[in-house]
């Protein structure tokens, strides 16, 4: 099955695939290889897909992760998350908190997140490249966010029984599992603090204040240059959108959690994959940059 990938200012938009039909094994491999290489596939005009298609769509990329959440009664699947700005249909106040990644609060974070909307309003979902990010910084806040460590205010064990603040302990910058690039292990809304070079003999916890600096820090990199890193998808009816989810960062804009009189009922689906890698730190240049 032969697509087509028109560029968009993060990832791309894929045509020519009716994601309710059956794919080729070789369309399926095609799309994870473009996956990892944009970041960020955009499916148009999709219709209303079941949940139950949704998460075949989502194994082709890994075992689905279901720690965390519950599933709505509105939803007709477990492995999928239900969101809207109504109560009564779908999880409110998810994805709003600030730039993340998802699965931050786990020993792996979670590898993909794949979004199918169901009823879109004006609200906004804006993704921006976690290397890009990197890219731009300086060499002296390279330098510092290397010995930087995001302490979770959360965290989930296998089981996903929730573990106490402290439990899981990330770097801020690492490499990539696939590509190798330096990207971010970040939840700009759920990071308790920050500890600065982790289990080394000077390693120092940052106190309330300094972890807040580090936080306006790394978003005033997000929003840098009038945000000219980020994409902000426009939601249309029959949307589907596959990430890298170790790649971006991501969050929903205001209108997204707004009453629904005010800018429409809002429905979106949202699965994930089990991670596979722990992020490891580069920060010495005697320690292979590497992942477990």
């Amino acid at each position: 099955m032969k697509y087509t990938l028109k560029p968009l200012i993060l990832g791309a938009e894929v045509e020519g695939i009716k994601l309710s039909e059956t794919i080729p094994h070789s369309t399926v491999e095609s799309l994870k290889e473009d996956v990892t290489k944009h970041k960020l596939l955009v499916f148009r005009d999709q219709g209303k897909l079941t949940a139950e298609r949704q998460v075949e769509i989502t194994e082709w990329f890994g075992e689905l992760e279901t720690v965390g959440f519950e599933c709505h009664p509105k939803c007709s699947h477990p492995k999928v998350l239900r969101l809207s700005n109504d109560a009564t249909e779908g999880y409110k106040g998810f994805g709003n908190k600030g730039f993340h990644i998802d699965g931050s609060f786990l020993e792996k974070p979670n590898s993909y997140s794949i979004y199918h909307i169901i009823t879109p309003n004006r609200g906004k979902t804006i993704f921006v490249s976690l290397n890009a990010v990197w890219k731009g910084l300086s060499k002296q806040q390279k330098q510092k966010w290397k010995e930087l460590y995001v302490v979770k205010k959360w965290g989930r064990d296998k089981q996903g029984n929730r573990m106490p603040p402290g439990s899981i302990v990330h770097p801020l910058v690492y490499r990539h599992p696939l590509t190798h690039e330096k990207t971010l292990c970040v939840h700009l809304g759920k990071t308790a603090y920050f500890n600065y070079r982790y289990k080394q003999p000077d390693e120092r916890l940052l106190n309330e204040e300094e972890s807040a600096e580090i936080i306006r820090e790394i978003k005033k990199q997000f929003d840098r240059n009038n945000k000219e890193l980020q994409y902000g998808h426009e939601w249309q009816p029959g949307d589907f959108i596959i990430t890298d989810n170790l790649a971006l960062g991501h969050v929903a804009d205001e209108a997204t959690q707004q009453d629904p009189s005010v800018v429409g009922l809002r429905i979106l689906h949202r699965t994930v994959t089990k991670g596979t890698h722990r992020p490891v730190s580069c920060a010495s240049s005697t320690t292979k940059c590497k992942l477990l």
